[in-house]
């Protein structure tokens, strides 16, 4: 009977036990709830969600020089950059790419790599990012520098020339960053744009009627294989382009100029000073295949600041080889703003009749 008064008492007590450790567990977690305490008995089942906001880039300030060179053959191994911190490494690197000074290629290498001295690397690191894009016809340019996480991020714009040149070249750029920068690795994007020497078309095409014009053949002794366009302000711009062509504007004896001399100087004297304080010139000089042929000017439109000249050409049914060139004086108010100017040449057979 005692045996069992004894484990009724010993069993009490180990419940009286459990109920008070209950009573604590609950009493710290609300405490915790109200007071914000870490106390850990409390936050031991807690789970902090990972930090999943990606960091803001840190810009940096940084030098730049972009040099390109004939093709190299860089390695698909090799890191598309190097980060450099001393002249002894940076000697490294271009015996690496066989860049000796022993070829004119590579003076504009050579010339960059004394720029980096001693002195230089005492204050400053070097990051040099090489690419082999497949053609001349690019150009780079750096747009930003900065810290995104652990890494250094940069930039790069490619402009394509409108024409490709499928020549192989090299290019490496050169980024000079301060000394104490720290980075883990290096990330490249690059954003392409494609170059163009088009004016952009700038409004609605608006005719032109308040013009004059002159048109005079040229048989100068000058070659003319291509068609030329000029925009004149003044006389002596006018007089600049008479000197490129080989006529002399101050003759000293007038009977010993060709028909053609004389046929531009007297075009010439319609646009002095007063003329160009109201007016702009444009002069338009194109081939013509065939000095059988026969020109007139149909119309003039601007848009924006393109203005744009039609012409007709006539051809008859037998007709010369003769190649020739003619002169088209084109004379606007200045109100008109003329930037650019283009030609269109329409052909025409003469009637048999």
């Amino acid at each position: 009977m005692k045996k069992i008064l004894v484990f009724l008492i010993l069993l009490i007590g180990v419940v009286f036990v459990l109920l008070s450790c209950e009573d604590a567990e609950v009493t710290t977690s609300e405490e915790a709830r109200t007071d914000g305490s870490t106390d850990i008995s409390s936050t031991a089942f807690l789970t902090t969600a990972p930090d999943t906001t990606e960091a803001e880039p840190i810009a940096l300030d940084y030098q730049c020089e972009i040099v390109s060179r004939p093709w190299i053959d860089l390695n698909d191994d090799d890191a598309p950059y190097k980060v450099i911190r001393s002249v002894g490494a940076l000697n490294a690197y271009y015996e690496e790419l066989h860049i000796s000074g022993s070829f004119s290629n590579d003076n504009d290498m050579i010339d960059a790599k004394a720029r980096y001295d001693s002195e230089f690397f005492d204050a400053h690191m070097l990051v040099v990012i090489a690419r082999s894009d497949g053609t001349t016809s690019l150009s780079y340019r750096v747009m930003s520098v900065s810290l995104v996480g652990g890494d250094l991020a940069v930039a790069l714009e490619i402009t394509v020339s409108e024409t490709v040149q499928w020549m192989t070249d090299s290019t490496f750029v050169f980024l000079t960053l301060d000394k104490a920068t720290v980075f883990e690795g290096v990330s490249v994007t690059t954003e392409t744009t494609v170059a163009t020497t088009t004016p952009p078309d700038s409004g609605e095409e608006v005719p032109i009627s308040d013009y004059t014009h002159q048109m005079v053949r040229f048989s100068g002794g000058t070659a003319v294989n291509d068609n030329k366009i000029w925009v004149i302000r003044s006389v002596a711009e006018l007089d600049a382009v008479y000197r490129e062509l080989g006529v002399n504007t101050e003759p000293e004896d007038d009977s010993l100029l060709f028909e053609y001399e004389v046929k531009l100087l007297e075009a010439r004297e319609a646009y002095d000073d007063a003329f160009f304080e109201t007016h702009t010139l444009s002069v338009i000089l194109f081939c013509s295949p065939t000095t059988s042929a026969s020109y007139r000017l149909d119309g003039v439109t601007v848009t924006g600041s393109d203005l744009k000249a039609k012409i007709t050409r006539t051809v008859p049914q037998l007709q010369n080889q003769a190649s020739g060139s003619y002169f088209v004086f084109l004379a606007l108010d200045k109100a008109v703003t003329v930037e650019t100017v283009s030609v269109t040449v329409t052909e025409v057979q003469e009637s048999a009749d």
